[in-house]
């Protein structure tokens, strides 16, 4: 939120004087230009171009949750196969198949779900929401008055 913003802010100036070369390098980045560039909004805030893209341990963790998340809609098609082609319908009662089917969903959803966060996800329509509801936390002083 924007306290989190000036707080962050805060740390930094005050940090400045004791961190080797931000001074120079500042200034030399004002100089060329740089900080008047901004990266649009899609780049900074997508996680897979930003942190996915150059962490190993990251790349590893995705990889395994995209094997989970194959594996459980193996064993729920497994699942729902042996249920059909069970001639005796021994395997299909519901004490036995429905605790395993639902937790090989709950293991795809979950999967899937991790997976999710470390690619973009912060996507317009979300932002318009959010905006929305500054006013509701943050009054505005003019509108206040």
């Amino acid at each position: 939120t924007e306290r989190i913003a000036s707080r962050l802010g805060a740390f930094f100036d005050e940090t400045l004087p004791r961190a080797p070369r931000r001074l120079e390098t500042l200034k030399q980045l004002q100089a060329n230009g740089a900080l008047r560039s901004t990266q649009p909004r899609t780049y900074v805030l997508d996680r897979k171009e930003q942190h996915l893209d150059v962490c190993p341990d990251s790349q590893a963790f995705v990889s395994k949750c995209g094997k989970v998340e194959f594996l459980s809609r193996i064993a729920q098609f497994a699942l729902v196969a042996a249920k059909l082609l069970s001639p005796n319908q021994r395997f299909g009662r519901p004490s036995r198949f429905m605790p395993c089917l639902l937790l090989a969903s709950l293991v795809q959803m979950a999967a899937a779900r991790l997976k999710r966060e470390f690619y973009f996800k912060y996507a317009e329509n979300l932002r318009d929401k959010d905006l929305e509801n500054i006013p509701k936390v943050w009054k505005d002083k003019e509108r206040n008055s």
